[in-house]
């Protein structure tokens, strides 16, 4: 019983990605702290909850770079969609990660910012490529009709996720 837990254990233990995908798929779970600011003052309040769906594209093996596109949906106290768009850099065959890009919510307001995000991601399991993700991201938004004038605003997040490797 002891050598089939053991077995078990060692056969789904995270460990880094031996090669990143060539393409994938992440659904992420997260939450943070919202600001805004101008004028001499400034707020901060707990970020809605946010749910992502993102696919990437391996664009070059060395270093590792990739294309990534994402469908964002926050909620809580009220309910919001965006699209992103980025690269994503990991530079070392390591479990590091980080990535920069454009985050637009287009729906039922609109705010366009830029974001970095600095994460990791550990495989899980041998069969299957199934990795376990974590980051933290920053968006400074810069435009649109949910930013008074004359501000500023942002988020600082942590997002935990669950990818697979497409092919």
């Amino acid at each position: 019983m002891r050598i089939a837990l053991l077995a078990t254990l060692l056969l789904c233990a995270p460990r880094a990605l031996a090669t990143p995908p060539l393409v994938g798929l992440e659904a992420r779970l997260g939450g943070g702290a919202a600001f805004g600011g101008g004028a001499g003052g400034s707020t901060w309040r707990l970020a809605p909850v946010q749910l992502d769906i993102q696919a990437e594209v391996a664009l070059s093996r060395q270093p590792s770079l990739s294309l990534y596109g994402a469908g964002r949906i926050e909620g809580v106290d009220r309910i919001g969609g965006a699209l992103g768009l980025g690269f994503r850099l990991r530079p070392l065959t390591g479990p590091l990660r980080f990535s920069i890009g454009a985050l637009a919510y287009v729906a039922p307001y609109t705010l366009l910012g830029a974001n970095v995000a600095a994460g990791a991601c550990l495989a899980v399991g041998k069969a299957v490529k199934i990795r376990l993700c974590a980051d933290l991201e920053t968006t400074l938004f810069f435009a649109g009709s949910d930013l008074p004038s004359n501000r500023v605003a942002g988020q600082f997040l942590v997002l935990t996720g669950v990818g697979f490797d497409a092919l």
